[in-house]
């Protein structure tokens, strides 16, 4: 329970990130188990776009609280960082993905 109550205590962004990369990985987890289902390749799909374009929302609107609090400008970038750092886990399991197909 402590867990969840540290979970809660994150920024926004910092949680979109963490839930991301968690559904991100328990959907590559079940493409593993069955790499030809339809519905599990169909699904991934869109919650990829889905993801990109949450993501990008959240990264924007990041950028523009930096620009707007110059004053708190480390803690934006720290943030916006964690954020990003989906980037690099999503296109190494898109690699993963493809080569299971």
């Amino acid at each position: 329970m402590n867990e969840l109550k540290q979970f809660k205590n994150l920024y926004p962004t910092t949680q979109l990130m963490l839930v991301s990369l968690a559904l991100g990985t328990l959907l590559l987890v079940i493409h593993l188990v069955l790499p030809k289902n339809e519905f599990v390749i169909i699904t991934g799909y869109f919650y990829v776009v889905l993801t990109f374009l949450v993501n990008l929302l959240a990264a924007v609107i990041l950028i523009i609280k930096l620009f707007l609090n110059l004053k708190e400008y480390e803690m934006y970038v720290i943030r916006l960082l964690i954020l990003l750092a989906n980037i690099p886990i999503a296109t190494f399991y898109l690699f993963i993905t493809l080569r299971t197909l």
